[in-house]
């Protein structure tokens, strides 16, 4: 009964989501509601409020709720010692529901945080997680949408660099195997930039080299990770190469 619940339920925050105009709610600095735990600052000048403003602000606040709710619920869960088989249950739910609904989602802002939130209870479900990800982000040739292959490459980049809780040689091996498609495809398409041919290339190539801005330092002040750096990952050929990723 848990599956069909929390699709439901991520799939009405995923339309709430989609509809938040996060312009709105720029340069307002109050710092939202009282003892911070809002997800969203809400507040807005009467005097400025436009209906669409206000319509905004009440999907905001219901997806604030929402979202809170639903993290409370996932804490309830995985941070708990007893019945493992229910945590594990819950977040192979969770990835089924990111790939079915979030990943083919075009303007998903907060929704996938809940999967990022439950993979930190266990390092294997960030492993899990990962491998997701880079499965379909690696997908030469799939069966799966160009618009998909590209925001699961998002996800990966964004989840290596700002995922703190990740052991950093579960972040290293993800990174290599970015590093080995990069290089992979450089091997077969010896050719000059055309974004539009070579799309996926590039978005791979600065998921990489995003992450790689956050995880460098780490990297290569340990000493068993630092040849991963200066030999595996190569990249220099990346770029250098003749599709030109910079």
């Amino acid at each position: 009964i848990l599956a069909p619940l929390l699709d439901v339920v991520i799939d009405h925050l995923v339309q709430i989501d989609v509809e938040i105009v996060v312009e709105d709610f720029v340069g307002d600095t109050d710092g939202g509601q009282e003892g911070g735990d809002a997800l969203f600052d809400m507040e807005l000048a009467d005097s400025a409020q436009s209906v669409e403003q206000r319509e905004n602000v009440v999907r905001a606040e219901k997806l604030d709720v929402m979202m809170l709710l639903t993290l409370d619920f996932i804490k309830s869960v995985c941070d708990s010692s007893k019945a493992p088989i229910h945590r594990d249950v819950l977040f192979q739910t969770l990835l089924d529901i990111f790939e079915r609904r979030i990943l083919t989602t075009f303007r998903s802002k907060y929704t996938q945080f809940l999967v990022f939130y439950a993979s930190h209870f266990r390092t294997r479900y960030i492993q899990n997680f990962l491998s997701q990800l880079l499965k379909i982000t690696t997908a030469t040739g799939s069966n799966f949408p160009d618009a998909t292959l590209l925001a699961a490459s998002c996800y990966c980049g964004s989840f290596l660099a700002r995922a703190g809780f990740a052991r950093l040689r579960v972040t290293a091996t993800a990174l290599k195997l970015l590093a080995t498609w990069l290089n992979e495809y450089i091997d077969a398409h010896d050719s000059d930039p055309d974004p539009a041919t070579h799309s996926h290339f590039y978005v791979v190539a600065q998921s990489l080299m995003y992450a790689l801005c956050f995880k460098m330092p780490s990297l290569v002040n340990d000493t068993k990770l630092i040849t991963l750096v200066k030999l595996e990952l190569r990249i220099d050929r990346i770029v250098t190469c003749k599709l030109n990723p910079l």
